[in-house]
């Protein structure tokens, strides 16, 4: 699902790596969820 970070990332004026990082750290810290060990 890159394609929608990147579009999603771009309607915000952001980048998209930017944003991969802010959600990344969200899931960890509302869910308690390691993403990256899946």
């Amino acid at each position: 699902m890159p394609h929608i970070l990147a579009s999603v990332a771009a309607w915000r004026g952001e980048e998209a790596q930017w944003l991969e990082a802010q959600t990344d750290a969200n899931v960890r810290a509302l869910f308690g969820v390691d993403i990256n060990g899946v």
